[in-house]
């Protein structure tokens, strides 16, 4: 028994050391992604930051990572460039436009299949095919903007 107790001490020092400390605790590195959209919704957010976040992988990397929107491809180029995120989702003119102004950012691509963007009529409209909209007036988004 008094062995025992004499080992007791020890083993709790030993314990005690081996816990990691709060104040040696590595932080993990803050980034954020910026989105070409306002609204972060499901689309690419999904695999760019839900999926990887509830999975574990960003703080696997000692990232801390999180998400914001922008109102266009426009603002979220110019959010990564200054600084305000470290990756995100743009459309390829704005980073042309900032590269051209002398921004460094690299981009790669591409993360979807198609623009987001479809031409869509309703049942019963006379437009059938796209030969149908000569001399028709449409609208559309600026190229670099996102749907709400």
């Amino acid at each position: 028994m008094l062995g025992t107790c004499r080992f007791l001490p020890s083993a709790l020092l030993l314990a005690v050391t081996a816990l990691p400390s709060g104040g040696l605790a590595q932080q993990p590195t803050k980034a954020t992604i910026v989105q070409m959209h306002a609204v972060i919704g499901v689309g690419e957010e999904v695999f760019l930051y839900a999926v990887p976040k509830q999975l574990g992988y960003f703080q696997a990397e000692g990232l801390d990572v999180g998400i914001q929107g922008a109102q266009s491809g426009t603002v979220s180029a110019q959010v990564i460039q200054s600084g305000g995120a470290q990756l995100g989702t743009t459309a390829p003119e704005s980073v042309l436009q900032m590269r051209e102004q002398g921004g460094d950012l690299v981009a790669f691509y591409q993360i979807k299949q198609n623009p987001g963007t479809f031409l869509v009529v309703l049942p019963d409209s006379p437009i059938k095919r796209l030969e149908d909209l000569k001399s028709k007036t449409i609208g559309a988004s600026e190229p670099a903007a996102a749907s709400p």
